[in-house]
């Protein structure tokens, strides 16, 4: 059984590398404005909880948002992308303001829960119109930062766990661009 868990952990180690080696890398600046719409949509820098963000981004939709998650990946990981994605945030913050990185205010409006959406993916459409979330945390945050933030992530919670934040947050912008797009919002 031991010999399982250490190979699940080995594949998971190569397809995240794999998938890093592969991604679209965002070099320029990042959007703050963005970033902060993201942040205040969530409670602001001190309260900040991803649960809140998300509740504010699906609108009366996040109630079958999270269940729709839990049936597809479970109660426990989707309980794990909440902790991680809390987490990701307040450390984003903190490193910006410990690179003296001055924060605006938020645009869109962070409590147009569909207006945000839709700036959120379409920060993540790379210049081969496909959408990345890798490269929609890099346009919210920087090449740099995002990567300091996934090893933070990777010490905090293992690397397995990171790179379920990434696929369940895929599926939550894949959701919520169908559902607006779709419903004209």
């Amino acid at each position: 059984m031991r010999f399982f868990k250490y190979l699940a952990v080995g594949a998971s180690f190569f397809l995240s590398a794999h998938c890093a080696a592969n991604a679209t890398v965002y070099h320029g600046f990042p959007h703050l404005h963005l970033t902060m719409a993201v942040v205040d949509a969530g409670g602001g820098a001190t309260h900040f909880d991803a649960h809140r963000l998300v509740r504010s981004l699906a609108g009366a939709e996040a109630p079958a948002e999270n269940a729709k998650l839990i049936k597809q990946y479970g109660a426990t990981r989707v309980d794990s992308f909440y902790a991680v994605y809390t987490f990701a945030v307040k450390d984003a913050v903190k490193k910006a303001h410990n690179m003296l990185i001055p924060l605006p205010k938020s645009h869109p409006n962070p409590a147009s829960g569909p207006a945000l959406a839709r700036a959120l993916y379409d920060a993540g459409v790379t210049p081969s119109k496909r959408f990345d979330v890798g490269y929609m945390l890099e346009v919210l945050m920087s090449h740099q930062i995002h990567h300091n933030i996934m090893g933070d992530m990777d010490r905090k919670f293992t690397p397995p766990v990171n790179a379920d934040f990434h696929v369940i947050l895929t599926t939550v912008m894949h959701d919520l661009n169908h559902e607006y797009r779709s419903s004209g919002h």
